[in-house]
């Protein structure tokens, strides 16, 4: 009983502390290492490496942000439309071209029509692109489908609608420690805590790789029962 209350109480105080420390300190690289340091008690670079702990940050940033989805930070890309033409290709949704729109999701898609149809807003129901033209799937003309890089429409549109994309972002490389997590502000922390509980994991602890491993899990939980917790970024 004694180590469960321990337990409970260290989780609380972490739990705590990380959100102070997500709202006080820069949001980069090199500070969210200390903080995992601190969580692990590794003040030394002997044991466990710097470059071990960025590996993880780097790969836990990109972990939280698919769990996180449209909760955390997206970006709007905005699409003129031109008559009759159902395909239009995405935006890049990070810092080179190389980038792609992450995991290919997008959280939803909104129409406004023309000013001359109206300027009417609406927003298009989704459909998985294998079930497009599939017998049984019915007529479904205000939907959207996502091809690779690709939006596709169910309808043709008139020229100069515009299409409003809501695209999860691509993270950032953490390749420097001046480099910025991509997630918004309030998420930083969850990035910190599966980051830390990799690292207790690579040293076979398995009870604290547990206890980190629950607190980010219920941080995206929360964060997922919450409305109206998106980050817009451009």
């Amino acid at each position: 009983m004694r180590k469960i209350v321990s337990m409970v109480v260290a989780a609380v105080l972490l739990w705590a502390g990380s959100w102070a420390w997500s709202q006080t300190l820069l949001s980069n690289r090199g500070q969210m290492r200390y903080f995992v340091r601190d969580l692990l008690g590794e003040p030394s670079t002997i044991y466990i490496g710097d470059t071990t702990i960025n590996r993880m940050l780097n790969y836990a940033q990109q972990e939280a942000m698919i769990a996180l989805g449209e909760r955390s930070t997206v970006r709007i890309d905005t699409i003129v439309t031109t008559a009759n033409v159902l395909r239009y290709e995405l935006a890049h949704t990070g810092t080179s071209p190389i980038d792609t729109i992450m995991s290919g999701r997008v959280a939803g898609v909104t129409v406004k029509d023309a000013a001359a149809a109206g300027g009417q807003e609406h927003a298009l129901s989704y459909i998985p692109p294998e079930l497009i033209g599939k017998p049984g799937t019915g007529t479904m003309l205000a939907y959207y489908s996502i091809a690779g890089r690709n939006l596709l429409l169910g309808k043709s549109p008139t020229g100069g609608d515009s299409i409003f994309v809501y695209m999860l972002r691509v993270p950032k490389d953490l390749d420097n420690d001046t480099v910025k997590v991509s997630v918004a502000k309030e998420d930083l922390v969850s990035v910190v805590l599966l980051a830390s509980a990799w690292c207790a994991m690579r040293d076979m602890q398995t009870d604290r790789a547990q206890l980190f491993y629950k607190m980010y899990s219920d941080h995206v939980a929360l964060k997922r029962q919450q409305p109206g917790q998106t980050t817009a970024a451009q």
